[in-house]
């Protein structure tokens, strides 16, 4: 790199970075980590297979591809390797059977939009929504807590079906058909089975949350028949 003298220095150094700054631009390296994601660059050198197109159109927010594509950037790896490399996987993926289908979090927040307030603002919807949602969690707590169900089996239900509008509402589900069979989980701190003014309180807190259940008003009108019978009214 060191010439005859301080300008044949310079040149030398100017000549290395130009060479450098080819031989990124020829492995067509995004000048950020987010350029990966601009597939068209690629043009006709990269095609996606159409069954991997929901996969590609959702790398955007995809936390895991955003930490690859910024170590495929520091090391200089080429756009088009990292397409390639992709889509291999997910062919991969595809033939062992365990490539699920890309989520869409925003369908499936209005999936799961109670009937009541899908005539009410965006964000009056999404509170509805989060409620909702974390009721549901409420009521797993409710059944490691009180029904004897293992804290990791409740992990997995969370993180296997509560992703999706369906896990949900699967989950709604279980707790009508718990209430149904009068086998609902109790309070916090108490045990299921006798009936007390917490379990009392408990299973009114589950209904609560089916309230967009066609049933809610007959296990409504049930349930408050046990209160009157409970306080002998």
């Amino acid at each position: 790199m060191k010439g005859a003298d301080a300008k044949a220095t310079l040149d030398n150094m100017a000549k290395s970075l130009k060479g450098y700054r080819e031989l990124i631009a020829s492995r067509n390296v995004p000048e950020t980590p987010e350029g990966y994601t601009d597939f068209a660059k690629l043009g006709d050198k990269f095609q996606i297979d159409p069954k991997n197109a929901p996969h590609f159109e959702a790398l955007k927010t995809d936390p895991v591809f955003k930490s690859i594509t910024a170590a495929a950037h520091k090391h200089g790896v080429g756009q088009l390797a990292v397409a390639e490399i992709y889509q291999s996987a997910l062919n991969s993926m595809s033939e062992a059977g365990i490539l699920t289908p890309p989520i869409d979090h925003a369908a499936e927040e209005a999936a799961f939009v109670p009937d009541a307030a899908k005539n009410l603002p965006p964000n009056e919807q999404k509170a509805a929504v989060d409620k909702r949602v974390n009721e549901n969690y409420a009521f797993l707590d409710l059944m490691v807590a009180n029904r004897g169900m293992p804290k990791d089996l409740a992990e997995h239900v969370e993180l296997s079906l509560c992703s999706q509008a369906k896990g949900h509402m699967a989950l709604e589900w279980f707790k009508a058909q718990l209430q149904a069979g009068g086998a609902q989980p109790g309070a916090h701190g108490q045990a299921g089975g006798a009936v007390t003014a917490e379990s009392l309180a408990a299973e009114m807190a589950v209904l609560e949350a089916g309230k967009h259940l066609p049933d809610y008003k007959q296990k409504h009108t049930a349930l408050q028949e046990k209160y009157r019978t409970f306080h002998g009214g």
